[in-house]
């Protein structure tokens, strides 16, 4: 991932068994990724899930790597296409003479399989992120 955009933070494992470990990630003062807005944390701390392929064990600092297009995916994934189903349905639906009301009911209603969807697929999703991680 070293020739891929990246963006890096440390981190300390916080719970570990052999599937998965828990990694809580700190933003430290002044740093500059947050000051540009570019920071993945956004907030004092966040934990997360990652699964266990290293071999760490609890309490071990590590670095975490998360390639750019990461975020990309994510952005497209839980924003811009929910947003794009929407509004297009809301307008599709207008447009047909649907009662206002019921056309922002029926569209944002229509969200629920999609994020359905999102949810029973998320093994294919955590394969999309690429997270890299190393001791610190």
């Amino acid at each position: 991932m070293s020739n891929q955009l990246e963006k890096s933070t440390r981190g300390i494992v916080q719970q570990c068994t052999s599937e998965y470990m828990d990694v809580r990630l700190n933003a430290p003062s002044g740093c500059q990724v947050c000051s540009k807005g570019l920071c993945f944390i956004k907030g004092d701390e966040k934990t997360i899930r990652l699964q266990n392929k290293y071999q760490f064990h609890t309490g071990d600092p590590v670095i975490i790597h998360v390639a750019e297009s990461t975020g990309t995916t994510a952005v497209m994934l839980f924003y811009f296409i929910p947003f794009l189903l929407l509004t297009s349905l809301l307008a599709l639906l207008i447009q047909r003479g649907v009662n206002d009301g019921l056309a922002g009911l029926i569209s944002l209603l229509a969200l629920v399989p999609y994020f359905l969807f999102l949810r029973l697929n998320q093994r294919w999703m955590s394969r999309q992120c690429k997270v890299e991680i190393e001791p610190a």
